[in-house]
């Protein structure tokens, strides 16, 4: 049986939810591979340039196939964005793919242009969030930028979103025709973060000495706060918001876990607003399952999402969550059910969501209960896995 050569490119592997989702789907196509390559017929090579190099062991583990772009950045370079593109095209036109699935916005107009000229039979693009949003750019460069993403998606055959939201949001920019959108929902491994003493839990800590490690008194209430350090995050107005809890509660304490561009920035705010005491930045974390069973609520600041692998992480753990209105947050949640959702930039709402949650043991706790079940049924890894399978077999006419 002739194999479908798949190859994933992302821009960055970089702390966040789009490497992660990345990985995970080439990780488990990989996995099916290992365990029974004469049926399964798809063979996946992934592309992206390892910036942060923390990706590395992961690749490696999963046997995962790589091909590194070390031009690839982030923000516009003509000089490194012509070397990426050109790396991309030599590599696809070299080993005849089937399907190049694209992910991330530099990724996708540099990879799919590469696909088209390479005459790749299948084109998909994943965004993982929509960058029209002044978080991002101002409207001079989304204009341009929409010029780009209309024009890319003419040769684009499915686009896969994150959320009912997303989608509307490119509708709303003419990106392209309904009917070349596909809702997919991020899938995590559920097991990883249900503690032990469930049947399934694979997560066994102690919290008095986890909060030790952390810095944090084992008296002290856990608010946590896990994304990455960039603006669309939200966390300068999550800190004006967590400044009034502290005035009720003292005895709170905020875990900021994550790295990115605005460290400086944040660590200046913090101090600014005299919470040096009652902040913890972490850095980067791969204990993220040991770290949420500590959080008394999990708190996701964002202005603008797709939908945040954290927050679902979180879900999972049984963690109460207080969440912007922002992406696909509120499709994730029943309000006042398995979180509580508030407006964007509004810290006195999101003060009185967390103080509400850590006064109210019992409301957290129901809370954090129907969350997880909830996040087990639409964040299915083995669910996202299938459709991407289903979807690759559709296009391909198999």
């Amino acid at each position: 049986m002739q194999r479908i050569k798949i190859l994933q490119v992302i821009t960055r592997l970089v702390e966040g939810g789009a490497a992660d989702h990345v990985l995970s789907l080439c990780a488990n196509f990989s996995l099916l591979r290992s365990i029974n390559s004469a049926r399964d017929r798809f063979d996946l090579t992934l592309a992206g340039n390892q910036a942060a190099g923390g990706y590395q062991g992961k690749i490696r583990d999963a046997r995962i196939k790589f091909f590194p772009v070390t031009s690839f950045r982030r923000e516009i370079s003509p000089f490194n964005d012509l070397k990426a593109f050109w790396s991309l095209y030599q590599c696809i036109k070299k080993e005849k793919f089937d399907i190049v699935h694209t992910h991330t916005s530099k990724a996708g107009i540099l990879g799919r242009l590469a696909a088209r000229l390479s005459g790749v039979p299948v084109i998909i693009h994943t965004p993982h969030g929509s960058i029209y949003h002044p978080t991002y750019y101002s409207r001079i460069p989304l204009f341009f930028f929409s010029l780009l993403e209309k024009a890319a998606s003419r040769f684009t055959d499915r686009i896969i979103v994150l959320s009912e939201r997303e989608k509307e949001e490119y509708l709303n920019y003419r990106i392209a025709p309904p009917d070349k959108f596909l809702v997919i929902r991020g899938g995590i491994d559920v097991e990883k973060f249900i503690p032990v003493p469930s049947p399934a839990g694979k997560v066994s800590i102690n919290i008095t000495a986890k909060k030790k490690e952390l810095g944090i008194p084992a008296d002290g209430l856990v608010v946590g706060n896990i994304a990455r350090l960039s603006p669309e995050k939200g966390h300068l107005f999550c800190f004006e918001a967590f400044k009034r809890v502290v005035e009720t509660i003292p005895n709170v304490y905020l875990l900021i876990v994550g790295s990115g561009p605005m460290e400086g920035l944040i660590k200046r705010r913090i101090n600014e607003l005299n919470l040096t005491e009652k902040v913890i930045m972490t850095g980067y974390r791969s204990d993220i399952p040991e770290i949420l069973p500590v959080l008394d609520v999990s708190v996701h600041s964002s202005c603008w999402e797709g939908l945040p692998h954290a927050m679902v992480e979180a879900m999972l753990a049984g963690r109460p969550v207080v969440a912007t209105d922002a992406g696909g947050m509120r499709e994730a949640h029943i309000p006042g059910e398995t979180g509580l959702i508030v407006p964007v930039n509004n810290p006195s709402a999101l003060a009185e969501a967390m103080i509400r949650l850590l006064k109210d043991k019992a409301l957290a706790q129901r809370m954090g209960q129907s969350a997880r079940e909830r996040a087990k049924q639409m964040f299915n890894l083995e669910k996202m896995i299938q459709k991407h399978r289903e979807l690759y077999e559709e296009l391909m006419k198999l």
